[in-house]
């Protein structure tokens, strides 16, 4: 959690980074319900991911109402190096 900190993450962005590192690409809402937060909660914590480049949202071409998230490389890095 100290490097999590030192990295400028609260635990809501260190959740939702781990979630999606296991290479799952979920929409908003099943990423909310796994990580046991509101939608609300999770646009700001995503927010804050995308701007610093550990996440980001897109839209699929089957469905391009829902949004999904995923891990980016500094993500990854940044997760592995917390976890580690």
């Amino acid at each position: 959690m100290e490097a999590g900190r030192r990295k400028g993450l609260s635990i809501t962005p260190l959740i939702i980074l781990a979630t999606i590192a296991r290479g799952t690409k979920p929409c908003f809402t099943t990423l909310a319900d796994a990580c046991g937060i509101s939608s609300a909660a999770l646009t700001i914590a995503v927010d804050r991911l995308e701007q610093a480049g550990l996440a980001k949202r897109f839209r699929t071409k089957l469905d391009r109402r829902k949004i999904h998230v995923e891990i980016t490389e500094l993500g990854t890095e940044t997760i592995d190096q917390i976890l580690s």
